[in-house]
């Protein structure tokens, strides 16, 4: 137990490290800068976790990705309702670009996904595309519920989407130039608010289904 505690410690510490030297230095940061960000004497440990740099940035990006952590608990995300669930997942696409380091993570992973093909379809497949299968199936069940009126739920699920990525793309690529001047929670309640406008069923009025 001890053995897999310091383990996972270790692991930890490197994922940071690697947090900070791919922010300040892009994906040409080199092993033994990664090691010395994340406390460690030795580069070659970090290939006893990591086979290789690539799989290390995706190990980062896995571990400091709010909507890839909240897309781990998409059976309980089901189960709630409309708002909630909606309020979650904007959150977490906005913390995503919170902070200078975030910023500058997405940046790298943008940057290698336009030089490598296979960086790119692996973010996908991971990111938006998992995200909008599972908003596409959990608006199927609220439209089936009359929670949302009827229509095609994955094009549902681009036009929530579709606002947080403008967001994204100003932070990386326009440096913010193409902010909206809100905060954090008016970013959220706005993209929400605007959604629930736009989709919500008649029978969503007193009476009917809570979105």
């Amino acid at each position: 137990m001890r053995k897999r505690l310091e383990r996972d410690e270790r692991r930890e510490k490197i994922l940071a490290g690697a947090l900070e030297a791919f922010a300040a230095k892009g994906f040409g940061a080199t092993n033994r800068e990664i090691a010395d960000a994340a406390g460690m004497t030795s580069p070659g440990l970090i290939y006893h976790y990591f086979p290789s740099k690539e799989e290390l940035l995706w190990a980062v990006v896995e571990a400091y990705a709010p909507p890839l952590r909240l897309l781990h608990q998409s059976d309980a995300l089901m189960e709630l309702p409309l708002r909630d669930v909606l309020t979650r997942i904007a959150s977490a696409y906005l913390e995503l670009f919170e902070t200078p380091q975030r910023v500058a993570l997405m940046r790298v992973v943008f940057g290698e996904g336009i030089r490598r093909p296979e960086i790119a379809a692996r973010f996908a497949a991971a990111g938006p595309v998992r995200m909008v299968a599972f908003l596409r199936a959990y608006f199927e069940r609220q439209m089936e519920r009359g929670v949302l009126r009827r229509g095609d739920p994955d094009w549902a699920a681009r036009a929530f989407i579709g606002p947080l990525v403008t967001v994204a793309v100003s932070k990386t690529v326009l440096g913010g130039a193409f902010d909206p001047a809100m905060t954090r929670a008016e970013l959220v309640e706005n993209a929400v608010e605007t959604f629930l406008h736009g989709m919500a069923a008649a029978a969503a009025a007193p009476g009917g289904p809570e979105p």
